[in-house]
């Protein structure tokens, strides 16, 4: 155990965060080599206060648990369980509240003490104000609970007008894990009481439009994410939402996953239905590459049927659409003219006569790599003027199409990709493919420590990513991620730590996340299903997705 300016932490391949400090790299004995403890910016002025919100006191926790806190000035927040940080929080836009996820099925079952501590600057860099909010006594228990599941709702009442943050409330027998659904989206876990008989949720009906609202529960007797022997529905509220005008969500999504993940989760494969069955839950994003080798073949995405293979199944398709053909045949400066108006036009027209005129249009995917005909290279001005030209052209016949300004996480040109953006009035995602790839995250500091990364004042690390879509008030995608175990030395071979972290990414973000989907495609180095090269990956997102 080491104190190092700030309190006491123990850690062996984690991630440390000291905040008061200089950059540092400190060895660990035992650890066989350094951990990097990295600075952030962007402190706030003021006295730090914070307190629990969630769990209460005393509560019992099982399968993942959001902790909460609330205060002022609160710009990294830290749980600990004794002096290991277990999870840094997200830290909301005014300061005023933070949330994590807390995985317990990693703990054993009994008693546990979490304590949580607040700062005003990012972690790592010099603070003015700094706050504990007490500690919790708490009991963590996975253990299924034995006999036959029964739900019922306590609260809301039926028809009840809901405003500001609400609590949702259930009652029954051997309740485990109780998940509250809009639409099929779900939109909060609740806190189970530790007779398993009843559960309760904080709903934030802020995030919502003022108007009517279903809301669904349903209830198993055991954790998230683990076998259960009885399940039960408690049926559905119908409710009303009167904040006065305000609220709204930014995520991006179309209905309510499938997949019962509270993000709409997707995936590039040969057999979408046999990834479906391995992996539990239905897939609500399936993406398709149409040819791209002359106009003929852009200007029509079914072309060989790339689409139409698609016909009669549920959900949403992502198409990558290019923007200039792979013979030579165009450029940027007389696409800006207008003179390729009509191929998207037709494209358009395409899609809606499928049946998928709601479809994600990945337009000029990965633009600023340097290996497509329509890189972005030096001139973020022609490809910007161009890019509009085709969304103009491909809203005026399929106006319910969203358009996914689909980049890589890094980037090949000159300048910032931030100076390549084509606008708020031509987006409605923002995406990024962020693979386990140049750079790779074989530990937890190599993932924190590009979290936020930059390049060239433009984002890059998937936080940066992030920070860049909300600037914009656009929800992000992750429309190609994957393990990367090419043996190139830049890929982060067979690693299972990736997948935890996108998987948490996408957790804790999930209000503003519009869709994500992993890339089973291609070369034996990505593919998770048949496992091959990924044993370890593809059993860990088995589990998790």
């Amino acid at each position: 155990m080491f104190s190092i300016c700030r309190h006491p932490i123990s850690a062996c391949g984690s991630a440390l965060f000291v905040s008061g400090c200089t950059s540092l790299l400190v060895a660990f004995a035992g650890c066989g080599g350094t951990e990097q403890l990295y600075a952030d910016t962007a402190a706030v002025t003021g006295a730090v206060t914070v307190g629990w919100s969630a769990p209460a006191d005393h509560a019992t926790l099982s399968g993942t648990a959001t902790l909460a806190v609330t205060g002022a000035n609160l710009v990294n927040v830290e749980f600990f369980q004794g002096s290991t940080m277990i999870a840094r929080a997200q830290v909301a836009g005014d300061h005023r509240s933070a949330t994590a996820s807390f995985d317990t099925t990693r703990l054993a079952d009994g008693p546990i003490s979490l304590s949580a501590h607040a700062w005003n600057s990012p972690a790592g860099t010099p603070f003015t104000s700094e706050a504990d909010a007490g500690v919790r006594a708490l009991l963590v228990d996975n253990t299924v609970a034995v006999g036959t599941v029964t739900v019922g709702w306590s609260a809301p009442a039926d028809q009840a007008t809901l405003s500001g943050t609400a609590t949702l409330a259930v009652t029954g027998a051997n309740l485990v894990n109780v998940e509250f659904f809009q639409a099929g989206t779900m939109v909060v876990r609740a806190q189970v009481a530790g007779d398993h008989r009843s559960a309760t949720a904080s709903f934030d009906t802020t995030r919502l439009a003022d108007g009517p609202i279903s809301l669904s529960a349903h209830a198993w007797n055991s954790p998230a994410g683990t076998p259960f022997t009885s399940e039960a529905d408690a049926g559905v509220r119908a409710l009303f939402v009167d904040n006065g005008g305000s609220g709204g969500s930014d995520n991006g999504g179309s209905g309510g996953p499938e997949s019962r993940l509270p993000w709409h989760s997707g995936a590039s494969t040969d057999d979408l239905a046999a990834f479906e069955t391995w992996r539990g839950h239905k897939l609500d994003v399936f993406e398709t590459w149409p040819n791209r080798g002359n106009w003929a073949e852009i200007r029509n995405p079914d072309i060989y049927g790339a689409v139409s293979a698609f016909h009669g199944r549920a959900g949403t398709l992502a198409i990558g659409i290019a923007m200039l053909p792979e013979d030579k045949s165009g450029n940027f400066a007389i696409c800006a003219t207008g003179a390729y108006d009509q191929y998207y036009k037709d494209i358009g027209s395409k899609l809606v006569s499928l049946g998928r005129g709601d479809a994600f249009v990945r337009l000029g995917w990965e633009a600023n790599g340097n290996w497509y005909a329509w890189s972005i290279g030096s001139d973020a001005k022609s490809y910007i003027n161009c890019f509009r030209k085709q969304v103009t052209a491909l809203r005026s016949t399929a106006p319910g199409v969203r358009i996914d300004w689909n980049m890589n996480k890094d980037s090949h040109i000159t300048g910032s990709v931030a100076d390549a953006y084509p606008g708020d009035a031509w987006v409605d995602v923002i995406g990024v493919d962020f693979y386990d790839a140049w750079p790779a995250y074989p530990t937890q500091s190599a993932w924190d420590g590009d979290y936020d990364a930059t390049q060239n004042g433009g984002p890059r690390g998937i936080g940066s990513w992030l920070a860049f879509a909300q600037a914009h008030g656009k929800p992000l995608s992750l429309p190609e991620w994957g393990l990367s175990n090419a043996g190139d030395g830049g890929g982060g071979a067979d690693d299972p730590l990736y997948i935890q972290n996108i998987f948490s990414f996408l957790q804790t973000n999930a209000a503003h996340i519009a869709y994500e989907a992993y890339f089973n495609l291609q070369d034996a180095g990505f593919i998770i299903l048949p496992a091959g090269k990924n044993p370890n990956g593809s059993a860990k997102y088995k589990s998790l997705f």
